[in-house]
């Protein structure tokens, strides 16, 4: 990742991380925090945090803006392949299904969340306006799905 995308794209502050990672922590690394009940506490890995792939890449806002400019133009992905990542997928059933190839399709653009340990992440691009939204929340807010709806909202 960092030598065929994060690198050439200058995503400076963007990597692949978990517990087989060499180095075991990194400029800028956020602390996970649990809110429970009104008490605070540290959330630490665990074995569970040495898969990569369906998280632990860890990113800066900055470099976020980086890699939502990279889906337009870019030498990487065909433009064949990138219709084909933002369509709305045909199961075997007949029917179609919102989400792509990672992605929840709407019909100005697409948007995937995520969360894990107490990282929690929203994402939302507009590709008809050329915009996007990111929100990056190390904590363990139960409210984040209702301030993320209404940010959508009054946007």
């Amino acid at each position: 990742m960092k030598e065929e995308l994060f690198t050439p794209l200058g995503m400076a502050n963007t990597r692949v991380w978990n517990l087989l990672s060499e180095d075991k922590s990194f400029p800028g690394q956020g602390e996970d925090i649990r809110n429970f009940d009104g008490k605070f506490s540290k959330l630490t890995p665990s074995f569970l945090d040495g898969v990569a792939g369906d998280g632990a890449v860890f990113t800066s806002a900055l470099d976020l803006l980086i890699w939502d400019g990279f889906w337009y133009e870019n030498e990487l992905i065909s433009q064949e392949n990138l219709h084909e990542a933002f369509k709305e997928p045909t199961l075997l059933n007949g029917e179609t299904s919102d989400y792509g190839f990672g992605w929840m399709i709407t019909s100005t653009g697409m948007w995937h969340n995520g969360g894990w340990l107490g990282a929690r992440t929203y994402i939302s691009r507009n590709t008809e306006e050329k915009t996007v939204m990111a929100i990056l929340d190390n904590s363990s807010n139960i409210h984040l799905d209702e301030f993320i709806s209404a940010l959508r909202k009054a946007y």
